[in-house]
């Protein structure tokens, strides 16, 4: 076939296109197409001009072609478009779903609440009235089994840091905790927040405190972190007393006496996806919503 040149091979080629688009492969069809080559080899050595070879458009010609072929049955034809239909509607359905407020409540956690706080369901309310006191331990400080009272809110101890002069430091996470398919819940240790700069505006209600070798501590809250998941918070401990020495509170930590820590009320935030028909009702779709989770860097 690589003999033929210019206008030959094209209408040879838009010729066989059909004809293989319209009938089924086999023998018959493979040797309609080798005589059909031969034809316009032949044409093209004896210096025949294309209006010999069939009249009209080329396309009319490989219909003549393809009467006297086995079709490609009409069943198959609507099996194939039905296929393609179904496809088309998968692709749909998976793509709305994957830029639903659902799947991105359950990929941005507290992050997408802030975000898009309008498209979501929620309150905040206050978890306790008493005081919520954890002792944390130096071997087991980093294992949530230990503070099941914490790590049931969806709290954990990160990090906690004695290596500075005038202050020791605690990191801490809250995580996401879904509580069915398109409610979630997320708690927090005395944070307010302003759905603007949210990550910039929590605070404490009241001052957290820790005690550790007798001498007591004032908590501040230092970075707030949702940029991620999860919420992510430092809290920066200096003494009460100005004039306390807290040299010895590293290495007594570490021998194993208890860091007190106090918390009073835990704020929780609860917060929900409205619902098909309530998002419809109110004009707007549940879906394709542009969001990108922002980690930390």
């Amino acid at each position: 076939m690589n003999e033929l040149k210019g206008e030959y091979i094209l209408d040879f080629y838009e010729v066989k296109e059909y004809v293989e688009s319209h009938t089924k492969a086999g023998e018959k069809r493979n040797e309609a197409i080798e005589t059909l080559h031969g034809i316009y080899l032949e044409a093209q050595e004896n210096g025949t001009e294309i209006s010999n070879i069939h009249e009209g458009a080329a396309k009319e010609y490989a219909k003549e072609i393809v009467e006297g072929l086995p079709h490609t049955a009409p069943e198959k034809k609507k099996r194939i478009k039905r296929i393609a239909m179904v496809l088309l509607a998968l692709a749909f359905v998976l793509t709305a779903f994957f830029t639903s407020d659902v799947w991105n409540m359950y990929e941005g956690g507290f992050n997408y609440r802030m975000k898009f706080f309008e498209r979501t369901n929620g309150y905040g309310l206050y978890y306790t009235d008493e005081d919520f006191i954890v002792n944390l331990t130096y071997e087991n400080w980093t294992d949530p089994e230990n503070y099941s009272n914490l790590s049931e809110l969806g709290i954990y101890f990160d990090k906690v840091n004695f290596e500075r002069d005038a202050y020791f430091d605690v990191s801490m996470t809250s995580k996401t905790i879904q509580t069915s398919l398109t409610s979630y819940m997320h708690y927090k240790p005395y944070m307010t927040y302003g759905t603007a700069q949210y990550y910039r505006n929590f605070k404490f209600h009241e001052p957290v405190t820790a005690e550790i070798n007798g001498v007591k501590f004032i908590g501040r809250l230092m970075i707030c972190d949702a940029t991620g998941r999860d919420l992510r918070y430092n809290i920066m401990f200096e003494p009460e007393d100005e004039n306390a020495d807290f040299s010895g509170c590293k290495d007594e930590f570490k021998n194993g006496e208890e860091l007190k820590i106090t918390f009073g009320e835990i704020d929780m935030e609860h917060w929900s996806y409205p619902g098909l028909k309530q998002m419809l009702l109110e004009g707007r779709l549940p879906f394709f919503v542009p969001y990108r989770l922002e980690n930390e860097e």
